[in-house]
């Protein structure tokens, strides 16, 4: 099999996965953190579970979720009404349950803002990246026809003829914004961190439930809250490492869009799959590499990256003189 080097485009979008894949770590760390801290604070009260909790307490918690509610997109506010609405607020178990579980709604709203970011850049990275690509080479011909530095004005002028060329040209503003409009293929990623949110706000409600009722040694609940949120010892990096293939594939999935539309808005017919140059590269990627496939025909999963969650493949152009198939005239 020939593996790649990963091209600089693609380097550039996987890369910032990576980083953003950091800040989700970050952003988990710190949450399990304040979630641990505040039931050490519940139990070093020796706050009775079911008695009434603190009218001022309750009072400072709703004015909180209120402020939230009104400075947030439709989507989260659904989350909040699922998480809260018909939820008795009365006893100190009650306050506790709905102050982690707040936690966890801010850390998912994060969690989408930054999918939304992610969503936005890349198609406008793919399309940055065809100008870049042409400006640099119309630099270097102008020179060797110069013979000297070209200027600014010299060099603008022979961009926009050779952005003219269909072959050349770039991924229109236009065709950005549809992409971008069209955000997600497939299930909506929002709609999965909203249920995965859901699902792990009830097994922490379980966890600290049981802490508090059987006086757990912090050591103890903070173990189960560390596998269900990081996977701290454990075999997985539970909810995080969930949070993290979602943005991983989500992106991969934008810029295999992105750069089908460039290939589309270019006359491009045909791609070729890339699998990249590294060991762990899996067997699904190394069946594909090489593989061409026509444009039009083009389906993420199936014959285009990303094959897998975590898939960093690639696809690029291949010209016309270049490719032959039994399926041409």
């Amino acid at each position: 099999m020939a593996q790649h080097n990963i091209s600089d485009l693609a380097k550039k979008i996987y890369g910032a996965s990576d980083q953003r894949v950091k800040q989700i770590e970050q952003m988990y760390t710190a949450s399990q953190r304040q979630i641990n801290d505040i039931v050490a604070r519940f139990i070093a009260d020796k706050r009775n579970w079911q008695a009434k909790a603190p009218k001022d307490e309750i009072s400072h918690f709703m004015q909180q979720l209120q402020l939230l509610m009104s400075n947030t997109s439709p989507d989260n506010q659904q989350l909040l009404r699922v998480t809260y609405d018909n939820k008795p607020l009365k006893s100190n178990g009650d306050l506790l349950n709905a102050t982690v579980n707040y936690v966890m709604i801010t850390l998912a709203m994060s969690r989408k803002q930054q999918l939304a970011d992610t969503v936005t850049s890349i198609p406008q990275e793919v399309r940055s990246n065809k100008f870049k690509a042409v400006s640099s080479k119309a630099t270097a011909q102008l020179k060797k026809q110069l013979k000297r530095d070209p200027t600014k004005d010299e060099i603008n002028t022979k961009i926009a003829k050779t952005m003219n060329n269909p072959y050349h040209k770039g991924l229109t503003q236009k065709a950005v914004s549809k992409i971008i409009a069209s955000k997600y293929k497939g299930q909506d990623p929002n709609s999965s961190i909203n249920s995965e949110v859901v699902q792990t706000m009830r097994k922490l409600d379980e966890i600290i439930s049981q802490a508090i009722k059987n006086h757990q040694r912090p050591q103890d609940y903070t173990k189960l809250v560390n596998k269900l949120l990081t996977g701290q010892n454990g075999n997985t990096n539970g909810s995080m490492g969930r949070a993290s293939m979602i943005l991983r594939t989500q992106a991969a999935n934008t810029y295999m869009e992105s750069k089908k539309a460039d290939f589309q808005s270019r006359g491009i017919a045909k791609y070729m799959n890339q699998s990249i140059l590294a060991e762990s590269t899996c067997g699904d990627c190394e069946a594909m590499d090489g593989t061409i496939f026509n444009v039009e025909d083009m389906e993420q999963g199936v014959n285009a990256p990303p094959f897998h969650p975590n898939c960093q493949c690639d696809i690029i152009e291949v010209p016309d003189d270049d490719y032959s198939s039994i399926f041409d005239d």
